[in-house]
């Protein structure tokens, strides 16, 4: 797939979660899904994949408003923030990954 693509599977797949999240009750883990549109973008540049954590963590506030009554409030509130932190820490690791994998790719030139 082109990075075009990528990027537009990224953002579509993010729509329909955010639409999906505000239709069911509070209470299901839907911020987890945020994590894929994240990782579609893991071979694109830091400040993308920072960028599409930005959105992500904003559509997983803005579903708690959204989403109809379901669980307790205390749950659903954890339950969310600990999604946020999991999207923050597979950004984080997928940029340290990348720069470790560029600088090992610089250091043995091509061809290893």
């Amino acid at each position: 797939m082109t990075r075009a693509l990528l990027i537009l599977a990224a953002l579509a797949l993010t729509v329909a979660i955010a639409i999906f999240d505000g239709w069911t009750p509070l209470g299901f883990s839907h911020g987890l899904l945020y994590v894929f549109p994240v990782m579609i973008l893991r071979h694109e540049p830091a400040a993308a994949q920072f960028a599409m954590a930005a959105l992500t963590a904003g559509l997983i506030t803005a579903g708690y408003y959204l989403s109809p009554a379901g669980f307790i409030d205390d749950y659903v509130i954890l339950n969310r923030c600990l999604s946020v932190f999991v999207i923050l820490a597979l950004v984080a690791l997928q940029t340290r990954i990348r720069a470790a994998s560029g600088a090992i790719s610089n250091r043995t030139g091509p061809g290893g």
